[in-house]
């Protein structure tokens, strides 16, 4: 009996030793896993600044200073990815500034809707600081079953694949806003997305509210939802662009086959004009007489290296009737036998304009002029 009593209380005595360990030792271990990583952020500080323009529509002005702290040389700086829609609609997304904890510009770039702060061609270690500011418009939706508007926001987004040591949220309402707030409607969450564990809210002002946490595991993040008596803020209005978009679509699709159509007319043409298709038909040349000379000087230079063949005669009084000094008829005489064709040829323009060796051919032909 007491041998067995004294193992019962023995194995209790061991039970209860081990989950001390392991109540003791879990800390430990999440510690360990968060110093293991090779990147951690030490502080996330978000202020968010809501209010309302002209047109009643809300606009949103946030400034994140991210505190990050390299243990390897891997990385080139921050990555951090934004959200630019909103119930299936822009908001008119834009980043002022990017600059270190003591206000100095860092370079930067995109890629898609990510931002990457750093140079490409340099490593970070250490503990680095990084400061955003950017501005939306049109964060906050109607909800006719809830009867409210609201502002729905991941103010710290599940997916960093970093932990994150200390969080910080204050959002700040315009004090003309604070007073349609539904306080008791207000809701935060923690943890991974679509997470329902809340996490608590405070108000030090009527028209301030925040919450912070620790110890956030890679994925995990924190959602706020405040809601504002209906008629708050104005519905979303898109703009002339935004309304133009669909017919412009709608107009290139439309345009393509009208272009496949106009692309194959024009390919045809320039093969119609510019292909061979058959051998060419020979181009009868076409000889212009050289100005200031007469066709019988012409024919006198030519001659001198064979390239005369005809009567020159002949060709020169077609070149007066070409251009139009004589005219040249014919006549038939009846004879014995058969007919005989002669020409008669008459002077019908003044010869005056003529070169003085082509008035000579005439008067010669003609025994003088008139």
């Amino acid at each position: 009996m007491t041998t067995r009593l004294g193992l019962m209380t023995t194995k209790v005595l061991s039970l209860l030793f081990a989950a001390v360990l392991l109540i003791a030792g879990t800390p430990a271990i999440a510690r360990q896993t968060t110093t293991n990583s090779p990147v951690i952020i030490n502080n996330y500080d978000v202020t968010i600044e809501l209010g309302r323009d002209q047109e009643n529509r809300s606009i949103l002005s946030t400034t994140e200073s991210i505190t990050m702290q390299f243990n390897d040389k891997t990385h080139h700086g921050l990555e951090r990815s934004f959200v630019k829609n909103y119930d299936e609609h822009g908001t008119s997304f834009k980043l002022t500034s990017v600059t270190s904890e003591a206000g100095d510009n860092l370079p930067y770039t995109w890629v898609g809707d990510t931002l990457r702060v750093g140079s490409a061609d340099e490593l970070v270690t250490g503990q680095k600081t990084y400061v955003l500011k950017y501005t939306e418009r049109d964060i906050t939706k109607h909800f006719d079953d809830r009867d409210t508007d609201e502002f729905y926001r991941d103010v710290v987004g599940a997916y960093w694949p970093f932990p994150i040591e200390k969080v910080k949220v204050s959002l700040f309402v315009d004090e003309v806003l604070a007073y349609n707030i539904s306080a008791d409607k207000m809701a935060c969450y923690q943890g991974t997305a679509n997470s329902h564990a809340t996490c608590n809210t405070e108000r030090p002002s009527s028209n301030t509210f925040t919450t912070s946490a620790t110890d956030l595991l890679p994925g995990e993040g924190i959602t706020i939802a405040v809601p504002f008596t209906t008629g708050t803020f104005a519905a979303y209005k898109p703009t002339l662009l935004e309304k133009l978009l669909p017919y412009w679509i709608g107009l290139q699709i439309a345009s393509i086959p009208i272009s496949v159509i106009l692309a194959i007319f024009l390919i045809v043409s320039t093969v119609r004009t510019t292909g061979r298709k058959r051998e060419l038909d020979p181009i009868p040349p076409e000889y212009i007489p050289m100005p200031d000379t007469s066709v019988t000087v012409a024919a006198g230079i030519g001659s001198s290296y064979g390239l005369v063949l005809g009567s020159v005669m002949a060709a020169q009084l077609l070149d007066f009737a070409v251009r139009g000094y004589i005219k040249v008829y014919e006549r038939e005489k009846k004879k014995f036998i058969g007919t005989n064709k002669q020409y008669e040829i008459h002077v019908v323009k003044n010869p005056s304009s003529l070169l003085a060796e082509e008035r000579e051919l005439l008067s010669d032909m003609f025994d003088g002029l008139p």
